[in-house]
């Protein structure tokens, strides 16, 4: 059975290493690509030892902004190579401001994020959407990466991303088979810095609370509103509360949630927001969710409500051809 090609270097293929000039070794194809980053790219340590002991540029870019060390990410042989005998920087960013840290975080490597931490990788810088990579493992669901990389940099916990997001709000919007890894996610982040997370509102003037509801997280938002104290007649940038997120998007369960959370607050349930003066009711009907129409009809909701323009919730279901939610709210104006 023959060697494996990453492993071992041939006798003639180190002769001609050695014979060729470092200028040439160095030389790029049209993408930027040199010799360093195919050896990277492959996990061939052996070749990217012959490489750098001979001279060749270990921080080579491409035309993507990637040097070898981002192309090695993946494994940690390479990786440890290049930072720790190599001397790469650990911190070199490639095109949309991604570092190693954010990469390795990126494919779930615990290792190599740690590897990269030892060598002087930073973990509060940004993207150039303005996500650290704490925002981007909270994305992930990794429950150990997250745990890392909050005691390596706890600063990161109120680090906003361009949209004025910050971790906790990221955990509580993880939806289908990451929901429950969401609500642990949650309940760690506001173990500290409570005030400032819970009452922490992005650009759109949403709440961690917010995000729970619009990702019909049941648990969450009654463990927020129960027990961590969040303020349940919080409104975002549009003057929506609780009641519009769920009506808007159809969360039948969220809605009846609510009702109980809010000690059947019918002036809540009713409450316009700012924006086009749109009730829930209004909302449910636009969007053609019949059964949270019905659910909120059985909650008290009023149907003879008008928006800023004088539609009613009937108006808006007709506009746009809803009709079993229209004639199901004709029926109730019988």
């Amino acid at each position: 059975m023959g060697s494996n090609p990453k492993d071992t270097l041939s006798p003639a293929l180190i002769d001609l290493i050695r014979a060729t000039p470092a200028a040439v070794l160095n030389q790029a194809d049209r993408h930027g690509d040199g010799l360093v980053h195919f050896a990277a790219r492959a996990y061939a340590l052996p070749l990217l030892t012959a490489l750098h002991d001979h001279g060749a540029n270990m921080m080579l870019v491409n035309e993507h902004g990637r040097q070898p060390l981002h192309e090695a990410l993946g494994d940690l042989a390479c990786t440890q190579y290049l930072l720790a005998t190599c001397h790469v920087n650990a911190n070199a960013m490639k095109r949309g401001d991604w570092t190693p840290v954010m990469i390795a975080t990126n494919k779930d490597d615990l290792a190599t994020v740690q590897l990269l931490v030892r060598h002087g990788a930073l973990l509060d810088l940004k993207t150039k959407d303005r996500r650290t990579a704490l925002h981007m493992a909270v994305q992930q669901g990794n429950v150990e990466l997250v745990q890392f990389l909050i005691k390596a940099c706890p600063a990161n916990l109120l680090a906003e991303t361009k949209s004025g997001r910050i971790p906790v709000q990221m955990a509580a919007a993880l939806t289908d088979n990451l929901a429950a890894t969401g609500h642990r996610l949650t309940q760690d982040f506001l173990a500290t810095h409570r005030h400032e997370q819970l009452s922490h509102r992005d650009q759109a003037g949403c709440t961690v609370l917010v995000d729970a509801i619009v990702a019909n997280q049941l648990a969450t938002v009654a463990w927020l509103a129960t027990t961590a104290g969040a303020d349940l007649s919080t409104r975002d940038a549009l003057g929506r509360q609780g009641w519009h997120h769920a009506a808007m998007l159809g969360h039948v369960a969220m809605l009846r949630l609510w009702h109980q959370l809010t000690l059947q607050d019918l002036v809540g349930l009713n409450q316009p927001d700012t924006w086009d003066h749109w009730t829930p009711l209004m909302h449910a009907a636009r969007h053609n969710h019949l059964d949270a129409v019905q659910c909120l009809l059985e909650l008290g909701a009023d149907t003879s409500l008008l928006d800023k323009l004088g539609r009613s919730a009937k108006d808006i279901a007709l506009l746009w051809q809803h009709h079993a939610v229209a004639q199901l709210l004709s029926m109730q104006d019988k």
